[in-house]
C-alpha cells in the first residue's frame, strides 16, 4: 500500500483503522481473560503471554501501544522484563502497566524499573480504564502517578 507521498509505509505503521494492540502478560489464566476482556470491550486488540520471556519476545515482535505486566511471573519478574523493554530503544517507547496483588509491590520499585503506571490487584475496573486509555493514547512520555 502507498501512502499519498508515494512512499509504502515502514514495516511497523497500521492503517489508522486497525486496532491499537496491548499486551497482556498475566500467568493466572482468570485473571489473564478478565484484563483481556476489558482491553477488548475498548477497542483494542489483545496479545497474550503467560510468561515473561514470552511476552518479552511478543513485545519485541509486534510493538504494542501498551503492556499490562504482572509483576509475579514463573519464568522472570515482570519488573525485570520491564526494565529490558526500556533499556532496549526499539522497545523503550511502549507504555507498561504494572499490576501485582502485592501491595508492596507499589512501593517504588515499579518505577525505578520503568514502569509507567502502578494498579493493585484486583483492580478497579473504571480506573484501569482511565489509566489504559491515557498510556494508549499518549504513550509510555505520559508518566501517570503510581494507584494505590
Amino acid at each position: 500500500m502507498l501512502h499519498s507521498n508515494g512512499f509504502a509505509p515502514l514495516h511497523n505503521e497500521k492503517p489508522a483503522d486497525t486496532p491499537k494492540q496491548v499486551l497482556v502478560i498475566e500467568d493466572n489464566l482468570p485473571s489473564l481473560k478478565l484484563i483481556g476482556a476489558i482491553i477488548t470491550a475498548q477497542g483494542y486488540k489483545v496479545l497474550e503471554a503467560t510468561t515473561g520471556l514470552l511476552g518479552l519476545e511478543l513485545a519485541r515482535r509486534h510493538h504494542p501501544a501498551l503492556i499490562v505486566m504482572d509483576i509475579r511471573l514463573p519464568d522472570i519478574s515482570g519488573l525485570e522484563v520491564t526494565r529490558l523493554l526500556k533499556a532496549d530503544v526499539d522497545t523503550a517507547d511502549i507504555a507498561v502497566i504494572c499490576t501485582s496483588a502485592h501491595a508492596a509491590a507499589g512501593d517504588g520499585t515499579t518505577q525505578e524499573a520503568g514502569c509507567d503506571a502502578f494498579m493493585p490487584k484486583p483492580i478497579m475496573v473504571s480506573d484501569f480504564i482511565r489509566v489504559l486509555r491515557s498510556l494508549v493514547t499518549r504513550g509510555a512520555t505520559a508518566s501517570l502517578p503510581v494507584a494505590r
